[in-house]
């Protein structure tokens, strides 16, 4: 019989449904990286992957996690810095998170917190799981990434144990320091940077990646937290998650990208294929599967974002123009003649 790899090990662990296609992490995770780097190096690392700066700098931007994980090793490779996984975590805010951190910060005691970071930590990143276990001598904290056809993950998955670190710290006011550390990774040439990071007993090869506290420690409480802003930025989270597209539907989760690239700009299908970690030949043939094309998903994604501002807002159209991409009113409103047989004005009245 196979033995089981720690990977499989962890999979079995953290099977859970929801698993995306598509993995992505949110830009917030590499943040860090101009900060270690400074802004120059970092845009010179991710020139040569043919990925924009904006990429790292918008924490709302969301990453392919393999396109993330080959970025880690590429900089390790280039500085020659094996513990970066370790510097980028240690320096994580709770902030990073977004609106997940504010409703960590607003959890009455740590380990409601962190069920919170577990339940809701696909928000953040997909194609991997933060998990507690309660055992009778200790609290296991723990990681793994579940999507398959990923690079080597040691840096991601050192920079999110270290990342957990700085978030029960951070949410205690104090230091916080855990009886073990567990890598399932093999020990690196040199394990200095995880004892003196941990300043505990830090094993390798271990059946799963995890910080181990005692009971007590997950009592403490989270100073200031506020329990009526805590509902409603739960409840602001649960809508959000139910607008992100089905993870097994291509034409929503392509239409997701090319709604938040109008917002912004023009869609082209290059940069929504390398989001989606396929050639556009590869995107174009799937999406023949759905019978659907890229361009037909752009112009129905138009006249949905159009009907939006024409309902819900005052904005002109030539303003509405601009924002969907066109050069300028006269050929957005001989599109929207052709979605609707009305005019802007008349369908807004």
């Amino acid at each position: 019989m196979k033995p089981s790899t720690p990977d499989a090990r962890a999979a079995r662990h953290l099977n859970a449904s929801g698993m995306r296609t598509f993995p992505m992490i949110r830009g917030a995770a590499a943040a860090g990286l101009t900060r270690l780097l400074g802004r120059d190096s970092t845009e010179e690392v991710l020139r040569k992957l043919g990925l924009p700066l904006k990429m790292v700098e918008d924490r709302h931007q969301e990453i392919p996690l393999s396109l993330f994980l080959e970025l880690l090793n590429h900089v390790v490779e280039v500085t020659g810095n094996d513990a970066l996984g370790l510097q980028l975590g240690v320096r994580s805010t709770l902030d990073q998170l977004g609106l997940l951190g504010y409703i960590m910060r607003n959890s009455t005691t740590l380990v409601a917190a962190l069920r919170r970071l577990e339940r809701f930590y696909n928000f953040h990143q997909q194609g991997a799981r933060i998990f507690l276990k309660t055992e009778p001598e200790h609290i296991l904290l723990g990681y793994g990434i579940v999507a398959s056809n990923t690079p080597n993950h040691r840096q991601d998955v050192e920079m999110t144990i270290a990342s957990c670190f700085a978030f029960v710290n951070q949410l205690v006011d104090d230091s916080v320091y855990p009886k073990q550390v567990w890598f399932e990774h093999a020990e690196p040439e040199s394990s200095t940077a995880q004892h003196r990071l941990f300043r505990c007993p830090v094993l390798f090869n271990q059946p799963l990646n995890a910080l181990l506290y005692r009971h007590d420690t997950f009592l403490r409480p989270v100073p200031g937290a506020d329990q009526r802003l805590l509902l409603i930025l739960e409840d602001y989270m649960g809508r959000i998650l139910t607008e992100l597209p089905d993870d097994r539907d291509l034409p929503g989760i392509v239409e997701y990208h090319v709604s938040n690239m109008l917002r912004g700009g023009s869609p082209d299908m290059a940069s929504v294929a390398r989001l989606l970690g396929m050639s556009q030949r590869t995107l174009c043939r799937r999406l023949e599967e759905y019978n659907f094309s890229f361009r037909d998903i752009v112009a129905n994604t138009r006249m949905r974002i159009a009907m939006e501002y024409l309902r819900e807002s005052k904005l002109p159209i030539t303003e509405i123009a601009l924002l969907l991409g066109y050069s300028g009113p006269s050929s957005f409103i001989h599109a929207f003649q052709r979605w609707t047989g009305d005019t802007p004005n008349a369908y807004r009245k």
